[in-house]
């Protein structure tokens, strides 16, 4: 199955080529707080994607020096192709609450920006037991983002896409909000969403 969703270009200087540049299209030659935050989102959704890979690294003291290296390193390419200011101080506290939200160890990380429909789940993961998990990392906190319109849309497309490709190993999707971990909602494959923390999805390994 790891063949099968796996897009991330392991390897590859910048494997979020194509988002950077949508994010370049839109806020370059801008410092606008919008802009700033948008950026912000990119380096973290990138980050993320190299993070969740290197995950059986990111254990004891070493985790969060590597946090902070990978989430600097996103943060400047991100700062380099939008004109944002963009440092590690404000990637690396969403990376780390991210990161503490990784599902449990015994799930495998199967891919990054993975094709789901006509969108792209921002991270994707596999149990032991074959289900399949789709992450929507959003950097805010804010109710009116995360419960808006678009952003149930979004997540109705996923979940569509996962029981479609997925059948009845797809578990539903977590709607991680980074700036509020408390605001996470979970979304089963059908029904109505509930607060992640309720749920037995509700992951925090700080």
């Amino acid at each position: 199955m790891r063949s099968r969703v796996q897009t991330l270009a392991v390897g590859h200087e910048d494997p979020y080529p194509v988002r950077r540049e949508l994010a370049g299209d839109v806020v370059s030659g801008t410092t606008s707080p919008s802009a700033t935050h948008q950026a912000v989102g990119v380096a973290t959704h990138a980050a993320l994607g190299e993070l969740a890979e290197l995950r059986d690294e990111l254990t004891g003291p070493g985790r969060t020096r590597l946090v902070l290296r990978v989430a600097a390193r996103h943060a400047r390419a991100t700062a380099a192709s939008t004109g944002c200011r963009v440092g590690a101080q404000h990637v690396a506290p969403m990376c780390s609450v991210a990161v503490a939200m990784f599902p449990p160890r015994d799930w495998v990380f199967c891919g990054a920006e993975v094709p789901a429909g006509d969108g792209v789940a921002d991270l994707v993961w596999r149990s032991s037991q074959g289900e399949m998990l789709i992450d929507e990392v959003k950097v805010t906190g804010l109710a009116r983002v995360l419960e808006d319109s678009r952003t149930r849309a979004q997540i109705d497309r996923y979940r569509a896409w996962g029981r479609s490709e997925f059948g009845d190993l797809f578990v539903g999707v977590r709607l991680l909000a980074l700036a509020g971990p408390m605001r996470s909602r979970w979304y089963p494959p059908t029904g109505p969403s509930r607060r992640l923390v309720d749920t037995e999805r509700w992951s925090f390994e700080w």
